[in-house]
């Protein structure tokens, strides 16, 4: 799976300036300092997608929906005076006890995937007593467990975002034959040095999808980008009526920088990543080549029996088509490009990936800006990784 390096750098494409076609469109593309703030998750990783959907849910009570909260060590209560957020935390009190010690016990059919929500969040607070030794426990439906082991300050919340997943295992102390798909039980202990008496709360307890798994099928994909700490920010100035551009982004004819030409099989999906920052007509878009015919076509026009390539909640690729996308937020769209392979099977191959802006003579002009991130290509679940040179 090949990978550029030069964004993740802050070194801009070496083809920054090559376009494909132009009218009345003056921008570039490249890389720059991390993503601004005020463009939210993405730049963490975190998508936005969490479990429980609401963060706090499984630290407003102790009977949430999702399961319940049992005291290993002490005794425990919601406590709504003490809290991060929302209307209360977990409290756990022990006396004379060498630690105190809490689990949430999720439902039979809640059990948690880590490998797709591959980050465990939440705030924690202890009294003064403790030495400050935080243990989690993760338990598979087995009771096989994983442990993680951190140090935290007195008196005060504290935020913690540990990676899970069978990707970080290395972090964590991991019993043989653990399941990191079955997460039945989370556990918190927090040690006192020796014997001791004190309290300790968690709140806004929760497991977090982020971008590099929940773009990442469970086989077959075989190119890829990921930006990183840093973007792809695409920029421009539509200057008339009907205005538009294409930048190559990544070559794949023979012989190019990056790998060859990608086959198109049933299940064939270019995925991407995309925030508008200032208009929406922009999109990511790629040359195909048919090999019998040579025949170079576009996938913003292809058109076979009447249907378009189209994302999943059926927008056009077409950027002129994207101005439905919403404005300020992250977005994820996956193109299905079976289509494409109907019509001739076997003979299809994408020879270019670009950038494209294009207004489609909406009579929208001025400033437009898109940031990117994870690009990759992958053949639908079940295929095999391939990647074949154009047939003579």
């Amino acid at each position: 799976m090949p990978f550029h390096t030069s964004w993740e750098n802050g070194q801009p494409l070496g083809r920054v300036n090559s376009v494909d076609s132009k009218k009345d469109f003056y921008g570039y593309y490249g890389s720059g300092d991390p993503l601004p703030p005020e463009l939210g998750y993405r730049n963490s990783g975190d998508t936005g997608v969490s479990i429980p959907s609401d963060r706090d849910a499984w630290t407003e009570s102790l009977t949430p929906d999702d399961g319940d909260w049992y005291a290993v060590s002490g005794e425990i209560s919601l406590d709504t005076g003490t809290k991060k957020k929302g209307d209360g935390s977990i409290k756990t009190y022990a006396e004379n006890l060498y630690y105190a010690s809490c689990r949430l016990v999720l439902d039979s059919g809640k059990e948690i995937n880590t490998n797709l929500y591959s980050l465990l969040s939440f705030w924690i607070m202890r009294e003064s007593a403790f030495s400050g030794y935080v243990n989690v426990i993760l338990y598979d439906n087995a009771d096989r467990g994983a442990a993680h082991m951190f140090n935290v300050g007195a008196a005060e919340w504290f935020q913690q975002k540990l990676k899970v997943g069978a990707q970080n295992a290395d972090i964590w102390d991991v019993e043989s034959g653990f399941d990191w798909t079955q997460i039945k039980i989370i556990r918190f202990d927090c040690w006192f040095s020796g014997t001791g008496t004190g309290s300790f709360w968690v709140d806004g307890l929760c497991f977090v999808q982020l971008s590099e798994f929940i773009v990442t099928p469970a086989d077959g994909t075989f190119f890829g980008y990921n930006f990183g700490s840093r973007f792809l920010m695409a920029a421009g100035y539509f200057g008339a009526s009907y205005s538009y551009a294409y930048f190559d982004l990544f070559d794949h004819t023979p012989d190019s920088d990056y790998g060859p030409p990608f086959k198109i099989k049933p299940q064939t999906f270019i995925n991407i990543w995309y925030y508008h920052y200032q208009l929406a007509d922009c999109m990511i878009d790629a040359e195909i080549y048919n090999v019998k015919t040579k025949q170079h076509w576009t996938l913003r026009d292809f058109n076979y029996d009447g249907k378009y390539i189209v994302d999943q909640n059926g927008v056009r690729i077409h950027p002129a088509c994207r101005c439905v996308d919403s404005i300020g937020s992250w977005e994820f769209a996956s193109f299905d490009l079976s289509i494409v392979y109907e019509s001739d099977p076997e003979n299809w191959y994408v020879t270019k990936i670009w950038i494209g802006f294009d207004n489609g003579g909406n009579g929208q002009t001025g400033q437009c800006r898109t940031y990117f991130d994870m690009l990759f290509i992958s053949y639908g679940l079940g295929g095999n990784m391939e990647v074949m040179s154009l047939a003579a």
